[in-house]
């Protein structure tokens, strides 16, 4: 059997390059296994699907923290950065799977105007970018809030280095791409001011506009990002509410129940928790589909992730690694990037 190595810069040239056909590619691949996983009792059942919990190891030295998240699938076993068939340097992928799996909700939403984003780490890049890869040509208004200023602007300047003939394809050229930070001058009122432009206010359902809510950032018992006030709106909500829907997505309900502190905090029982897999299942939809022929298993369900409240709770599932780091491995190869060790 052929391994393939690639590096860091390998990673980061294919990801940065990926094209809509692309990551139409990544997307089916990875909602297909989440699906199986989801939905195919059989096949977890008989380990042919297997998501041991995440193990952590903490430095007291250096206050580093390290995960391992082992997973089992149909295309072999990995460990993060390991696949059956390669070596894939995790630093890139990583964030990007991530992205990825939000990925494939924002491909079913209507349409995308307001991005606002908190943080400014390589998960912020990736979800921005892929957000702008399928969405670039009604995306008005770009903003990252970030405690650090400097951090802000490097997102935003990574974003403004794509190239030119890349972003007018995607058509996000005239797109505002702006940061607010405590430094900025005004900032408490600007925050405000942006928030209620955007309709990001948590605390309420505002009428007309409706958004898509995507939480990748706590994954312990003791960590929040997101209000329960937020959370129960949706759990609440009668389960065929075409705008909030009366559940909340999330990529894992054991890892959920278990890690997600708003998620343990509020108290949402798995009845008003949906896996990802369950309601994403892109492999059922004819390549080059257009948003508008996305279809789901009941018109209300569909109407809400189309142009509901949506709320998407992921913790990492290392079944994202072993799937996106397979297909990178199968685009590499299709390219010829990577260093290919014949009969290993």
């Amino acid at each position: 059997m052929p391994l393939t190595i690639l590096t860091n810069d390998q990673v980061k040239s294919i990801l940065e390059n990926l094209t809509l056909a692309q990551l139409d590619g990544f997307q089916r691949n990875l909602s297909k296994a989440l699906h199986e996983y989801s939905t195919d009792v059989k096949a977890v059942q008989d380990g042919t699907y297997h998501q041991p919990q995440r193990t952590s190891y903490g430095n007291p030295q250096t206050g580093a923290t390290t995960l391992f998240m082992p997973s089992v699938g149909p295309a072999g076993m990995g460990v993060k950065v390991v696949t059956a068939t390669g070596f894939v340097n995790a630093g890139a992928i990583t964030a990007f799977r991530t992205a990825l799996a939000s990925s494939c909700l924002l491909r079913l939403r209507g349409t995308v105007q307001d991005i606002v984003v908190f943080g400014a780490g390589k998960q912020a890049y990736w979800h921005l970018r892929l957000a702008l890869l399928q969405h670039g040509a009604t995306v008005s208004r770009v903003t990252v809030i970030n405690r650090s200023e400097s951090t802000a602007r490097q997102v935003l300047a990574d974003l403004g280095a794509v190239a030119p003939e890349i972003r007018s394809r995607e058509g996000w050229q005239p797109a505002v791409l702006d940061a607010l930070t405590p430094d900025t001058v005004g900032y408490a009122g600007l925050l405000q001011t942006r928030l209620r432009e955007a309709d990001v206010i948590f605390a309420a359902r505002r009428q007309g506009k409706t958004r898509l809510v995507v939480a990748v950032g706590s994954y312990t018992p003791d960590m929040r990002e997101l209000p329960q006030e937020l959370l129960l709106q949706s759990a609440k909500a009668s389960q065929d509410d075409p705008i909030d829907g009366g559940a909340i997505i999330v990529d894992t309900l054991e890892g959920v129940l278990s890690e997600a502190g708003e998620i343990i905090h509020a108290k949402v029982g798995p009845s008003r928790l949906v896996e990802l897999g369950e309601v994403v299942d892109l492999d059922q939809i004819p390549q080059g589909a257009s948003l508008a022929e996305v279809r789901t298993k009941t018109e209300a369900r569909a109407h809400w992730l189309r142009n509901g409240n949506v709320i998407y709770k992921s913790v990492g599932l290392g079944l994202m690694d072993l799937t996106a780091g397979g297909y990178l491995l199968q685009v590499a190869n299709d390219i010829g990037l990577g260093t290919r060790v014949e009969d290993f």
